[in-house]
């Protein structure tokens, strides 16, 4: 039993590609014109058990114009089985028989003789055809059409194979074994011996990863404060909550490149402490950058390279503008030790028949047989409450004073009074503008003027201390071994 397809078509609708506007029955030039098409390699099309070589390559590279031709068509040879291998990954493959009033658009809305649905996989597909539908001695087709837009997949390639009655043993694949192949393809292709490509390299890695994270990556640094508490302000009748949070000399301290680094960060630094809490090595830290040691420091990951901003550079309130919105990152208020019903809020247990010594417990944790006779992951048990840290999206900038040094947000903020918070531009609401940034940007570089040549000072200054500090610690070491050859020694 075998079938006969007059039209084959594959429909990539998923990627919305429009065809509205473009007639395809006067194209008369190859269908290599196409995107679609000219990401197909058909010098690695191999048809199995096809009556002449090349075939199966021929229909494919048939245009539109020419689907209705009988020359050139592919069929099959002595056996049923027809196999066409194409380097393509497609969505939906629809099939329909005899159809000469076949387009694009009635392919979307007829209904096929027979439809497959292809998976996303670098394994290979097959695909049995109800030869019942069909019906015919010799298995033809007449053209395969191809609709949609490329887009590139981090996957390795997928084959598919079509064909009336699969026989796993055909396809076993030698020299594959488990994890990734990275074989060349062989350069012969046997009979009912598919070929092994290879697989493109892993999209993972650092370089993968900020491509990934390109679009929730704030362009532009945080800064850290300080939070002072709650209070409220009003707009007419309206009490609206907020949240008074200070900004204390907060600079800049370094920038992470992805070059020396691997991604791109600026790290920020608040406060001031005092010399003699600080390590030497600190100490050499902050004196390179020349800036007193900081009580706090964090990074904030940015975009790109248009992010980074010069070290020694002070950030005011000013540096979001009122009306924005932004995420702020704090640790929670720790609540100890605490039952289910505070921590999770649980009803807990009845207050009366036969219930003893058991209001507030948890209860049974885990069922018998049914579930495993365990408890599952994630359960909600007593256990230690707060202490961790917390993120609140999209809170509205009320207000900014420069004077005073603070930011004043809608709503509440995690953490004590006291606590340091960290300040970024929402992920969710990109408020500000390209233009807006470069202005923020500009009004904050007039502000510091020369940072750049007090910084190359303070690395020069750094490395002649280092020296001097080099010299007077050999000149003690060797006093201290004169002192200690010339001390008599005790009998």
């Amino acid at each position: 039993m075998s079938h006969h397809c007059h039209d084959e078509h594959h429909d990539h609708s998923g990627h919305g590609h429009d065809h509205a506007g473009h007639d395809h029955s006067d194209d008369i030039t190859p269908a290599l014109q196409f995107s679609l098409y000219q990401h197909i390699n058909f010098d690695e099309i191999v048809t199995l058990n096809e009556a002449r070589f090349g075939m199966g390559r021929d229909i494919t590279k048939k245009t539109w114009a020419e689907r209705l031709q009988d020359e050139p068509e592919l069929a099959s040879d002595a056996d049923e089985q027809l196999i066409i291998t194409i380097p393509f990954t497609g969505q939906t493959l629809k099939v329909f028989i005899n159809r000469e009033d076949l387009d694009f658009s009635a392919a979307e809305e007829d209904h096929p003789t027979q439809s497959f649905e292809l998976s996303q996989t670098s394994d290979v597909q097959e695909l049995p055809v109800k030869r019942a539908l069909f019906g015919g001695d010799v298995s033809r087709i007449s053209y395969l059409g191809f609709k949609g837009e490329w887009m590139q997949l981090g996957r390795a390639p997928t084959n598919i194979l079509y064909e009336a009655a699969a026989n796993p043993s055909d396809h076993e694949v030698k020299g594959v074994g488990y994890g990734w192949n990275t074989a060349p393809p062989r350069s012969k292709h046997g009979r009912f011996r598919q070929v092994t490509s290879g697989l493109p390299p892993l999209t993972t890695g650092p370089a993968a990863a900020l491509q990934r994270k390109e679009a929730t990556t704030p362009p532009r640094t945080g800064v850290l404060a300080i939070k002072k508490g709650m209070s409220a302000v009003y707009q007419g009748k309206r009490r609206i909550p907020c949240t008074v949070l200070q900004l204390d000399r907060v600079q800049v301290v370094a920038n992470r490149t992805r070059q020396q680094n691997g991604y791109w960060a600026v790290q920020i630094g608040m406060g001031a402490r005092k010399p003699d809490n600080v390590t030497n090595a600190q100490l050499g830290y902050y004196e390179a950058k020349g800036m007193a040691p900081k009580t706090h420091l964090a990074e904030f990951k940015v975009k790109n390279e248009a992010g980074l901003l010069p070290v020694g550079v002070q950030l005011w309130p000013d540096w979001f503008a009122k009306g924005q919105y932004v995420d702020v990152r704090a640790d929670r208020r720790g609540m100890g030790f605490a039952g289910v019903m505070k921590r999770w809020g649980f009803a807990g247990q009845p207050a009366s028949h036969g219930n003893s010594k058991n209001h507030r417990t948890l209860g049974s944790v885990g069922g018998s047989q049914g579930s495993g006779s365990r408890i599952h992951p994630g359960k909600k048990m007593p256990g230690r409450m707060g202490g961790n840290q917390a993120t609140v999206q999209n809170l509205k900038v009320l207000q900014v004073d420069n004077e005073l040094g603070i930011v004043v947000v809608h709503g509440g903020v995690p953490g004590p009074k006291g606590c340091v918070v960290k300040i970024q531009d929402s992920i969710k609401k990109r408020d500000l503008t390209d233009a807006r940034i470069a202005a923020i940007n500009g009004m904050v570089l007039e502000r510091n003027v020369g940072t750049e040549e007090r910084l190359e000072q303070a690395r020069q200054r750094h490395l002649e201390l280092k020296e001097d500090r080099k010299k007077v610690a050999f000149e003690r070491a060797i006093a201290r071994q004169d002192a200690e050859a010339g001390a008599p020694s005790s009998a």
